[in-house]
């Protein structure tokens, strides 16, 4: 009958410390997401269509990869806030899906009873709005690590909705756009 104690410390037995059983669980998850990146790069696969009521902006559920193989999946309708600029200069901002890391179920660590740790992680993906620097001739803003653009957003001072043709999805990473 194996005790506590056993299961504990399973990993000594075969030398093989805590730390290695990290590392080897980060190397499956970035050889999934190397082959993600290699496959697509940057790119919306599926779904995440994008649509405004007055200025906030909505995406539908849907799948995408980001530049690292990060894979954004969500099930739910996601939104986010754009504002617009003050001044009189126009702006140029984009739309991009985020990955959202969510730490779940807090365990007590085995081989340290003082220190509490994540028990599962899951990937969502969150809709964020990077805004632009107002200016006469507005450039796009540069995107984060693992953002995937969905559409560019053009917003004047004052704007308080959105038209079809505040929306420019030229810059909308695809499949096959940018690889």
């Amino acid at each position: 009958m194996a005790t506590a104690q056993d299961f504990l410390y399973w990993y000594r037995r075969y030398k093989v410390r805590a730390q290695d059983m990290t590392d080897f669980q980060q190397a499956m998850a970035n050889q999934a997401r190397g082959l993600g990146e290699g496959a697509y790069q940057s790119a919306v696969l599926t779904g995440l269509e994008v649509s405004a009521v007055g200025m906030v902006l909505s995406a539908t559920p849907g799948v995408c990869v980001g530049p690292s193989g990060y894979l954004g999946v969500t099930t739910s309708i996601k939104s986010a806030t754009a504002t617009a600029p003050t001044g009189s200069f126009p702006v140029r901002s984009i739309l991009v899906a985020r990955p959202l890391l969510v730490n779940n179920t807090p365990i007590t660590r085995p081989t340290s009873p003082f220190e509490t740790v994540s028990l599962k992680q899951t990937q969502d993906t969150q809709l964020v709005v990077i805004q632009g620097v107002a200016s006469a001739t507005p450039d796009y803003p540069a995107k984060a690590a693992n953002d995937v653009i969905l559409a560019g957003l053009k917003i004047v001072p004052g704007q308080t909705t959105f038209a079809t043709e505040d929306f420019d999805y030229e810059v909308r990473e695809t499949v096959g756009k940018n690889g």
